[in-house]
């Protein structure tokens, strides 16, 4: 079963509306944004054992300790998926060329001069991938 739960960007995070659905909490728990305040909500949806991934790039989290411990979670990050990129890169690429991979909808370009504002929207988590464009 797969529910979103976090949209991003979301300002509040309702962390205990997952328990209607799922009272012990879910085995897995995934984040694609990389805020922190997203993490950490994945995480406290976590069931005993379960484990959250991170699939952005973060510079930094913290997280509680507890959570983890006290709980036998796990949290870990995995860079591109985990995927060879000589082959899953041609992979994308083909399946943009059929129009079966809307990067349009993920990415989001910013002049050299805005760097700070594509960092933080990013920490905000308000997109996943921005590019700088360099002059």
């Amino acid at each position: 079963m797969l529910i979103q739960i976090l949209e991003q960007g979301q300002k509040t995070v309702d962390i205990m509306s997952h328990r209607k659905v799922c009272p012990l909490g879910f085995d897995y728990a995934i984040d694609t944004g990389g805020a922190e305040q997203l993490i950490n909500a994945a995480s406290s949806c976590l069931a005993k054992l379960g484990k959250c991934v991170v699939l952005a790039q973060v510079p930094s989290v913290t997280v509680s300790g507890y959570a983890y411990v006290g709980g036998t979670r796990s949290l870990s990050g995995v860079g591109y998926g985990a995927a060879n990129p000589q082959v899953f890169i041609l992979r994308m690429l083909r399946l943009y060329k059929r129009g079966k991979f809307p990067v349009e909808q993920i990415i989001k370009t910013y002049p050299l001069e805005d760097i700070q504002k594509a960092i933080d929207v990013k920490a905000a988590g308000k997109i996943i991938k921005p590019v700088i464009v360099m002059p």
